[in-house]
């Protein structure tokens, strides 16, 4: 399986230099929908942490938006597109319940 960092960096277009660092990724994650789902859930917690820090709110929020819809584009992907994009909708749902 793909590192996700790879993965994210063979997207095209390419990532945003100023986007970059809020979607590093630390150590080898395989690149799945589930890690994706869960990294841009992690980016919308800090950009609410973050509310203060306008511009780092700003970035996380892009970052979670970018990941998550990663996710789909990875879920699309899979040979079972809808349970891809269940695992993204219900790992949300459980996030923020």
């Amino acid at each position: 399986m793909t590192a996700l960092r790879d993965w994210l960096d063979a997207r095209r277009p390419a990532v945003p230099d100023g986007l970059k660092e809020s979607l590093a990724v630390e150590g080898e994650v395989p690149a799945s929908v589930a890690a994706l789902a869960d990294l841009g859930i992690a980016a919308l917690d800090r950009a609410e942490v973050a509310q203060q820090l306008d511009r780092h709110a700003a970035f996380q929020l892009l970052a979670a938006d970018a990941l998550l819809t990663y996710a789909c584009e990875a879920a699309v992907d899979e040979p079972e597109v809808a349970s891809g994009l269940h695992l993204i909708l219900d790992r949300c749902a459980a996030a923020w319940q």
